[in-house]
């Protein structure tokens, strides 16, 4: 990456910190003189508002937030979940694929609702 799109990615990082009516003010203090400096990270927060900030990107993925705690740390102690094996809200059937990162299982999600998923559990 070059220095001027690390500078406009910082610019608008601390810019969506900031309430609206501050970053005018901002901008004006942070791009100083810099045109198209100012006009890049404000396409970038004008992009980032179009796509529902306020609402969509502020949102856990679905079911997320309803997920125990239990669910979100497997601490069991083994590195592969064997069938029939529940962790949390899930029933393993089967392991499906593996790589660097983790193994992937077919299983049941039986609460809140009942159905089919995909289930990784990361490699730490």
């Amino acid at each position: 990456m070059t220095d001027s799109h690390d500078r406009e990615q910082e610019l608008f990082a601390r810019a969506m910190e900031l309430g609206s009516s501050e970053r005018a003010a901002y901008l004006d203090q942070a791009c100083g003189d810099d045109p198209g400096l100012r006009a890049q990270v404000e396409s970038l927060l004008e992009a980032m508002e179009q796509a529902g900030h306020q609402g969509f990107f502020n949102q856990p993925t679905s079911g997320l937030g309803d997920i125990d705690e239990e669910s979100q740390s497997c601490s069991h102690g083994t590195d592969d979940l064997q069938p029939e094996e529940v962790i949390g809200h899930y029933k393993v059937l089967e392991r499906i694929g593996q790589g660097g990162f983790g193994r992937v299982y077919r299983a049941e999600q039986f609460a809140p609702i009942k159905r089919e998923v995909a289930l990784k559990v990361i490699k730490l």
